[in-house]
């Protein structure tokens, strides 16, 4: 499952971006989006993916 890397990802899901922090991840900024919501913006990376299909391979483990 290869993903085009982009300069950032931003995560709105609060449990999903505190499991990017716990696996070692670096925010770049905290905001709050057109809809009044929170979002932690991380810098895309080949780590980052495969943090994120770690996130998506535990619900179904």
């Amino acid at each position: 499952m290869n993903q085009t890397i982009k300069d950032y990802r931003y995560i709105y899901n609060m449990d999903q971006a505190n499991f990017y922090l716990e696996n070692g991840q670096v925010p770049v900024e905290f905001g709050v989006g057109g809809k009044n919501d929170v979002y932690i913006k991380f810098k895309d990376s080949k780590e980052l993916q495969n943090v994120f299909h770690q996130w998506v391979s535990r619900k179904y483990n």
